[in-house]
């Protein structure tokens, strides 16, 4: 049996085992919301958007090959 969580919050990895999770990519979307808002602060009009943010998989040992 494998396990996969989602959001790789810190107790995946103090699990034992540790979780293999799917994380989202922090840095970057806080920098594309730092770059929105400071846009929004300085009165530059931007249209609203959608944003898609590839995820990670942090491999840890909940998860094996079959076999």
């Amino acid at each position: 049996i494998s396990v996969i969580g989602i959001d790789n919050i810190a107790l995946a990895g103090l699990a034992e085992p540790g979780l293999t999770s799917i994380g989202p990519p922090l840095a970057e979307m806080a920098q594309l919301m730092v770059e929105r808002l400071i846009g929004r602060i300085n009165n530059d009009s931007q249209p609203p958007g959608e944003f898609l943010f590839p995820p990670t998989v942090i491999s840890r040992r909940s998860v094996k090959a079959a076999g």
